[in-house]
């Protein structure tokens, strides 16, 4: 599976002219092949592959929009893999870049998750009533967008 996901990063890159925005798709489902297989190292390279071409094509007028979204992907995702490691530290400030983000700044469900972890987080540093808000907010993005509330 690696094999093939890496080959195909590699036609679209040599075939890539301007934004396109299947390199960024292709770098992002590395991230995920890496961090699925205890790969952090790897992931992490990816992941941060994709945040350079993501803000890179948020400079394109007619990509901002998608680029950004698909950027805080990037982000939730790597958070998550530290997260589901109990690496809080380092997945702290990847999933801050998602929570920060105004509501219609990332995917429901990927600002669900990052609010439910973050919560997680601030919980176990003790700063409860931070983490109430944050869990507030993941109810009410849940409520906005139904099939959001996935059990974790």
């Amino acid at each position: 599976m690696e094999r093939i996901l890496l080959d195909r990063l590699k036609f679209l890159q040599e075939r890539q002219s301007g934004v396109d925005l299947d390199v960024g798709e292709a770098l992002l489902d590395l991230e995920g092949f890496y961090g699925g297989t205890g790969r952090d190292q790897q992931s992490e390279q990816m992941a941060k592959r994709a945040i350079e071409f993501y803000s890179a094509c948020k400079g394109t007028s007619t990509l901002h929009n998608t680029c950004d979204r698909f950027l805080a992907d990037a982000q939730g995702m790597l958070g998550a893999m530290f997260f589901n490691r109990k690496l809080y530290d380092r997945a702290d400030p990847w999933l801050r870049k998602v929570v920060d983000r105004p509501d219609y700044g990332a995917r429901p469900e990927l600002l669900f998750s990052c609010l439910v972890e973050y919560a997680t987080i601030l919980r176990s540093r003790g700063a409860s009533e931070a983490a109430s808000a944050a869990l507030a907010r993941a109810e009410r993005v849940a409520k906005s967008y139904p099939g959001t509330n996935n059990p974790r």
